[in-house]
């Protein structure tokens, strides 16, 4: 029973963690690399690592962070080719998914 216990704490300190750094690398320029009109990210990079070490939950709780925060990035500050990710931005006909 303790076992258990320790293995449970130990997976939510390392997903809270993980959370942590995502959201970090969300809040500075290190997450979104803008590079002219498009935005390259490492915010995959934890999410992998989640995955990894936590299983697949634990790697869907922060690819949930991931597309949540790229959903509010690319609606708040949009780019040329933010219709892609935000369902709230047209180019032309092609409507955001």
């Amino acid at each position: 029973m303790n076992r258990l216990n320790n293995e449970k704490t130990y997976d939510l300190v390392v997903l809270s963690l993980m959370i942590a750094i995502e959201v970090i690398l969300i809040l500075t320029p290190l997450g979104y690399i803008p590079i002219g009109t498009i935005r390259a990210t490492t915010l995959h990079i934890p999410v992998m690592l989640a995955a990894i070490l936590l299983g697949y939950k634990g790697g869907i709780i922060l690819g949930f962070v991931f597309g949540t925060s790229s959903l509010i990035i690319n609606t708040i500050n949009p780019t040329p080719f933010s219709f892609v990710f935000s369902p709230f931005y047209t180019l032309g006909d092609v409507s955001g998914n």
